[in-house]
């Protein structure tokens, strides 16, 4: 993996609605990402009055890990001028957190397994830590378009 690609290099997203700052590893089933909780990156506006980040937020940040694997077999494409395709999160199973909300200060990792895969369906194991302690887990069900070609139509969007 290029250790300068950027989470938002894999996500259809702009500003500042991309909730990750970093990608770790990747590979064909499993993606490791990260972002620290602050109120100077890109959590900032979605923090609440104590700085803090809702626990509920950990689903978002799981979809777009998951996102940045998907973006990465778009991004592998022997077609140079794909762009990353939109992905709908199906839905979800067992979420589950230890706390109401993420201190300001956390770095946040998440780690997303490959399950299955079928066509445009995908099922991933996901788990948000902070070092070794698991703050939340779930089993994240998404649906991807397919990749299309860069043109001048989408730019506009």
């Amino acid at each position: 993996m290029n250790n300068d690609l950027k989470p938002q290099d894999y996500l259809p997203h702009e500003a500042p609605m991309v909730m990750l700052e970093t990608v770790h590893q990747m590979t064909a089933d499993h993606v490791i990402c990260s972002v620290r909780v602050s109120d100077q990156g890109v959590l900032a506006p979605f923090l609440d009055q104590q700085g803090d980040l809702p626990a509920w937020f950990g689903l978002e940040i799981m979809a777009q890990t998951v996102g940045v694997s998907s973006g990465a077999q778009a991004a592998s494409s022997p077609s140079t001028d794909v762009q990353p395709a939109m992905g709908m999160l199906l839905g979800t199973q067992a979420y589950k957190t230890t706390t109401p909300s993420f201190k300001s200060g956390l770095l946040l990792t998440c780690e997303a397994k490959l399950l299955q895969r079928s066509g445009q369906l995908s099922s991933f194991e996901c788990s948000l830590k902070d070092g070794y302690h698991e703050l939340a887990s779930a089993r994240v069900n998404t649906w991807q378009a397919d990749a299309a070609p860069d043109t001048p139509d989408q730019q506009q969007g």
